[in-house]
């Protein structure tokens, strides 16, 4: 069988080595001959084409091209026709330039192929890896027994795993170009409509190492990969779930205030929610609204400061607190809590901030009280944060036989104030 790999490229040069390596060093190929390598680059600033270009003999199946581009879909379909093109082709493989293969990936994949005629696609098991190659856990990989309506909980397909019939690009077609995110999902939903499960092929072993990284698609881009991807669920299947909102809003979470951005926490999820309305039914759009709405971590959060309590304000024995300001601006953080415990009990506080200080807080379980935190006098606009902690909490449903909250428990913050 003839194969051919399509791997778009941009600025890869911590990556691209080892990406050749999996290929040509992890498997056997009985016939190299068969095998060629089409690297579609838009036009890298960094050493990615010096590498390329000063590739050693024995890596003289590749070939690479580069073009500006108006994103990897289009950069793909460029590789796509290219290869296709070619009459004696059988198989394509789509690669991305900072991921890998594993061990015997290609020819498992050939076997797959050569054993069953009918199949049009092979898809197996992915990790995720760091950017230095540390594992990171496994690819949520579903079989192709998996109904087509899971896709609306997000890809079950790892797709540095799959491989194609060349015809499945006639057959199908080739990437949405208009979208920069969610391109592989709508591929993937057309080739579910479109061909029986017996035509899609599982290879139940790893295949590839999906690397997350900062500079990635799918940690740089998290609001449009959340938004494009309930346009592409709606797009083939009605509806899009709300809890791509709420997993990009936990993300968000966890960086705010300390972004690029500078609208409040509250503005930026109304502006992520109207552009998610037009995919979502009117019921299932309202209960989001309602359930972010009720979310402490939203209303106690403020155009410079984050609280990260649990979705009701509880604390789980630790709490981060963020502030971001000004020069002359406010710095001084008062959070207003209660310890909330159902019995009397000892409450003890450790404070540390950013500069290694500590503050020992010795409380009620039961009290009311305010902390205060103050960040130090800055020149410039500044970052600042405290680390809340204690030993001592309590679990619900130890205390009330009808609750099923398992949680261990310290204190709740019940407001904030930035003076």
């Amino acid at each position: 069988m003839k194969i051919s790999l399509v791997i778009p490229a941009f600025n890869s040069q911590f990556f691209i080595s080892q990406n050749f390596s999996s290929i040509f060093l992890n498997n056997t190929h009985r016939s190299w001959d068969l095998l060629s390598v089409l690297v579609m680059d838009c036009c890298s600033t960094d050493t990615t084409l010096t590498i390329l270009k000063n590739k050693s003999p024995s890596l003289s199946r590749i070939k690479f091209f580069s073009n500006r581009d108006s994103g990897p879909a289009q950069a793909l379909n460029s590789g796509f026709k290219i290869a296709v093109s070619d009459p004696d082709l059988d198989i394509v493989g789509w690669l991305n330039s900072d991921d890998m293969y594993a061990p015997g990936a290609i020819d498992r994949a050939v076997a797959a192929f050569m054993k069953d005629p009918k199949l049009k696609i092979s898809y197996g098991l992915g990790r995720h890896i760091d950017s230095t190659g540390k594992d990171l856990g496994a690819y949520p990989t579903l079989p192709p027994s998996t109904s087509i309506k899971s896709f609306s909980s997000g890809s079950f397909i790892c797709q540095p795993t799959v491989f194609f019939r060349k015809e499945v690009f006639a057959e199908v077609g080739l990437l949405d170009e208009s979208l920069k995110t969610a391109f592989d999902l709508d591929l993937w939903l057309r080739i579910f409509k479109r061909y029986r499960k017996s035509q899609i092929g599982f290879i139940n072993k790893v295949q590839a190492y999906s690397r997350l990284h900062d500079q990635c698609i799918t940690k740089r881009m998290r609001q449009m990969v959340a938004l494009e991807s309930m346009q592409v669920i709606a797009r083939h299947l009605g509806s899009a779930p709300g809890h791509w909102i709420l997993t990009y809003f936990d993300e968000m979470c966890e960086r705010y205030p300390f972004i690029d951005e500078k609208e409040s926490l509250v503005e930026m999820m109304k502006g992520v929610l109207e552009k998610a309305r037009p995919f979502m039914k009117a019921a299932e759009f309202k209960t989001l609204v309602q359930t972010l709405q009720a979310d402490h971590r939203l209303r106690l959060s403020s155009p410079s400061a984050f609280v990260d309590v649990q979705s009701d304000g509880w604390v789980s024995k630790r709490l981060i607190v963020k502030l971001r300001y000004q020069k002359g601006g406010k710095r001084t953080l008062r959070l207003i809590c209660k310890g909330g415990w159902p019995k009397a009990a000892n409450l003890n506080l450790k404070i540390r901030s950013m500069a290694g200080e500590v503050e020992q807080v010795k409380l009620g379980s039961q009290d009311e009280f305010v902390l205060t935190l103050e960040a130090p006098e800055t020149p410039t606009e500044a970052f600042a944060a405290w680390v809340i902690e204690t030993r001592q909490s309590f679990i619900p449903s130890g205390f009330n036989k009808r609750s099923k909250d398992r949680r261990s428990l310290s204190f709740v913050v019940q407001g904030l104030e930035l003076v």
